[in-house]
């Protein structure tokens, strides 16, 4: 267990962490919608990761679900945990105080074996993953939600859905999010599912996608030129 977390952190980190500072605050959106026990129960992943967690509720809803159904899997939650402009949370000296609430509500839980924060910008965290050899069964995108964030999400995170998972994600309804995942879609010549304000897409083949790497020195190229 932890496979995963090992690679990402050199040490635990909820050790020291004093959760009973922090009120349990599991505020969300769709975090426990029907999809999520519906693909765990299909897929049955080793790793799921998380892109854009705010306070965790989804997460915490994803590692219940992988406990009650006895699936041995690690939740990766990938967010800056810095917020957005206009989001209401607590602040020291300035700086965001949601990281300490998303660790206290693991902690509170009693998920903390399970989901493993990874602080970071999705695209980052996208190079780390690739580099450290980290695949997913399931990978949710839920963090920024303007057209071009979503975009480049959805090709940093295709490579590393393994084959046979699932790259699903939440708002269909926006405009920007439901542009972007159609034509990454149409690009790929991959199919959309849509399930409420969830969308899926299912890979099937063995087409790997374009690497995080590889999209990153097309733009480099595309601009020198």
């Amino acid at each position: 267990m932890n496979i995963v977390r090992a690679k990402l952190h050199s040490k635990d980190p909820y050790v020291g962490f004093d959760a009973a500072r922090w009120p349990l605050d599991l505020q969300g959106w769709n975090d426990n919608h029907p999809l999520f026990a519906s693909l765990i129960q299909r897929v049955r992943p080793s790793c799921i990761i998380e892109v854009g967690t705010w306070k965790g509720a989804s997460a915490i809803h994803m590692a219940q679900l992988l406990r009650t159904k006895a699936i041995a899997a690690e939740v990766i939650c990938v967010d800056t945990f810095l917020g957005w402009p206009g989001a209401p949370m607590p602040v020291k000296h300035g700086f965001p105080l949601l990281y300490g609430q998303f660790l206290a509500n693991v902690l509170k839980c009693g998920l903390a074996d399970i989901v493993t924060p990874f602080p970071q910008t999705s695209d980052l965290a996208a190079l780390w993953f690739e580099s450290a050899h980290i695949k997913a069964g399931l990978v949710y995108i839920d963090g920024a939600h303007g057209f071009g964030p979503v975009y480049e999400d959805l090709v940093h995170y295709w490579p590393l859905v393994e084959l046979g998972g699932c790259l699903f994600g939440d708002d269909y309804s926006r405009d920007d999010v439901r542009r972007a995942v159609n034509l990454f879609a149409k690009a790929c010549g991959v199919s959309i599912e849509v399930e409420e304000e969830k969308w899926l897409i299912w890979k099937r083949t063995d087409e790997r996608g374009i690497s995080a790497h590889e999209y990153f020195e097309r733009q480099i190229t595309e601009r020198s030129n």
